[in-house]
């Protein structure tokens, strides 16, 4: 099937009613893992993700190729891992409060749409050479050891969004 800019990007809205945040643990595609040292443990998003919504009741959409590590049942967690084409990846980023993630594509497009972002670098090569288009909407770590380091930037992105 071709792209249809009409049916594909303006005539989906995301299934969500309420605010939410978009993560993406992933920061490298396949079980593989390959450039695992890439990514951030994904039991950290789940925690940064909890601790959004028992502080501010924002919801967490969790996008990606892979469909692993399970997620947590929770009514507050929706999984969207290969569910999304590109354009309703867009769209649902567009509709977001924000994008929380590793250094990968989704934080680019994020970037595009003009989101507040928080994203993890592991590597300080990545952290230099592969900054986001907009950087004034970033706010980058280098290897936080946990997510308590990253609770300020997830108040004040969820404050400045309100």
């Amino acid at each position: 099937t071709s792209f249809s800019f009409s049916d594909d990007f303006f005539d989906w809205k995301p299934p969500l009613n309420s605010r939410y945040l978009v993560f993406c643990m992933e920061a490298a595609s396949g079980r593989k893992k390959h450039n695992a040292d890439r990514r951030w443990k994904e039991e950290h998003y789940i925690d940064l993700a909890e601790m959004a919504h028992e502080k501010y009741g924002v919801h967490a959409a969790f996008i990606g190729i892979n469909d692993f590590p399970a997620l947590p049942v929770k009514p507050y967690f929706h999984d969207f891992r290969q569910k999304l084409s590109l354009g309703k990846t867009a769209l649902l980023l567009h509709y977001s409060t924000g994008y929380v993630g590793n250094d990968t594509g989704p934080l680019h497009l994020s970037n595009l749409m003009k989101k507040n972002s928080i994203v993890i670098y592991l590597r300080e090569v990545d952290m230099l050479n592969n900054g986001p288009l907009f950087p004034e909407l970033t706010t980058r770590f280098l290897n936080p050891r946990d997510t308590v380091a990253i609770y300020p930037a997830l108040d004040n992105l969820l404050l400045q969004t309100k």
